[in-house]
């Protein structure tokens, strides 16, 4: 059985922020400077801009409505989780979510 954009999205994203991690920007370059999550100087991702940039990788375009839709099945908002609990509380999120998959 092959695995669904929403799993490859996830796995992707948690890949991603193992990378690098950051709040408040959706993404920052090695200068610590807030870039697109999309952009090839970024180096780290928030919660919600490495969904952006998995979602894209995994798609082949930007596809905000996927990453709103795998978003919304989260059993915690992940954007809160980033910004008040950190990044290992976002990948245990994230792996909950792949769990439930």
């Amino acid at each position: 059985m092959s695995k669904s954009i929403e799993r490859m999205v996830i796995e992707r994203a948690i890949e991603l922020l193992k990378q690098g991690w950051t709040d408040g920007p959706l993404a920052i370059d090695a200068k610590g400077r807030a870039v697109s999550p999309w952009s090839e100087k970024a180096v780290a991702w928030c919660a919600w801009g490495s969904l952006q940039r998995a979602a894209l990788e995994v798609t082949g375009k930007v596809n905000l409505r996927l990453v709103d839709k795998i978003e919304a099945g989260f059993v915690k908002n992940v954007v809160r989780v980033n910004e008040f609990e950190g990044k290992s509380a976002v990948l245990r999120v994230m792996r909950k979510r792949l769990k439930m998959l």
